[in-house]
């Protein structure tokens, strides 16, 4: 997509109320506010319109109606407004006054699209093999496989039930004592290198598995950090499949049945991939061909720093944490970020 380079050009708006329709105002929200308005020596809703404004005020009694007078006069007025600035307000807001409301606003850019006939999108036919049915018929078997205790040595895909604690320096970790834990071995739902360290022993074994929390992780105290989980192994489970005749009891049709639902899904699920590839396709090919711009810099800042909220949320830790640990932290996700924006 080509984007006009030129600066976006904000607009100011001016918005006048004079005193008649300033009162109208008042009186309209009034009606909206009133039964939840609370004050001392007064019943909830009770309280009379002028003794609200004078022991209150009108700047905090009526709060949301600039916001809302802004947003309606430019409904009213057709503009197509992306990006404005928090109104300022002159005059005075109250009975005997008026009020001008001044603020900056950035139209939506304009767009130009590119010609639809020059987009060209190929898809391959789709088909689905003999392994893929039976892998499917697989997953099926092992959603309905019961668990049944063994001796044998733990191997993956068994379930066991455990008891651990975790010390490091030879000082107990807070929050990492658990007491018949049941985890599925290979899971990972532990540190790296903790379920591997549980292949071969059997029921009832005891013994200390050694770890290196990862440097990146959650809790800096213990980045990095060599840890030693003291393990007793209480129980150890196996799948056990059950039978084609209470699979297919289980799925209530018959073996043809089976494998032709799964088939019709699995068809369903790779045109419906296909289509996105291609829809995507289709608008990489127009988005080259089409035009925008300006683009408003409020727009594109706004966008970051959702986008740099959400970055820090997922992450699990602070933006102070993240600066301290990437000095340039800030600067690299700016330049990556807005680019893929515009």
């Amino acid at each position: 997509m080509l984007i006009i380079e030129e600066q976006a050009t904000p607009y100011t708006l001016t918005l006048e109320v004079d005193t008649k329709q300033l009162n109208e105002l008042f009186d309209k929200h009034w009606e909206v506010i009133k039964d939840d308005i609370e004050l001392d020596g007064f019943r909830k809703g009770s309280i009379p319109k002028d003794v609200a404004e004078k022991k209150i005020g009108h700047d905090k009694l009526y709060s949301k109606l600039i916001p809302e007078l802004y947003m309606d006069e430019l409904h009213q007025s057709n503009i197509d407004v992306v990006y404005s600035s928090e109104p300022k307000i002159f005059g005075s807001f109250n009975r005997e006054g008026f009020i001008r409301l001044i603020t900056d606003c950035y139209l939506t850019p304009k767009v130009e699209i590119g010609s639809l006939n020059d987009i060209h999108v190929h898809t391959a036919p789709v088909y689905i093999t003999d392994d893929e049915i039976k892998l499917e018929i697989k997953k099926i078997r092992q959603k309905y496989s019961i668990l049944t205790e063994t001796s044998d040595p733990i191997k993956y895909g068994n379930t066991i039930i455990l008891d651990f604690i975790g010390f490091v320096d030879g000082v107990e970790i807070q929050g990492s004592k658990g007491i018949k834990y049941q985890l599925k071995v290979g899971s990972n739902n532990f540190i790296e290198g903790f379920e591997d360290q549980l292949i071969g022993l059997k029921q009832h074994d005891i013994k200390d598995i050694q770890v290196t929390f990862p440097d990146g992780y959650h809790k800096q105290n213990l980045a990095g950090k060599p840890a030693i989980f003291n393990v007793k192994i209480r129980e150890v489970f196996k799948n056990t499949d059950i039978s084609d005749d209470e699979l297919l009891q289980k799925e209530n049709c018959t073996l043809d049945e089976l494998k032709n639902k799964i088939k019709h899904d699995l068809l369903s699920e790779k045109e419906d991939y296909q289509n996105k590839i291609a829809s995507a396709d289709a608008l990489k090919q127009l988005v080259k061909t089409s035009k925008i711009g300006p683009i408003p810099k409020p727009c594109i800042y706004q966008e970051l720093d959702q986008r740099l909220e959400q970055f820090v949320a997922d992450s699990g830790k602070t933006l102070e944490e993240l600066k301290t640990q990437f000095p340039t932290f800030e600067t690299v996700f700016e330049n990556n970020n807005k680019e893929i924006i515009i």
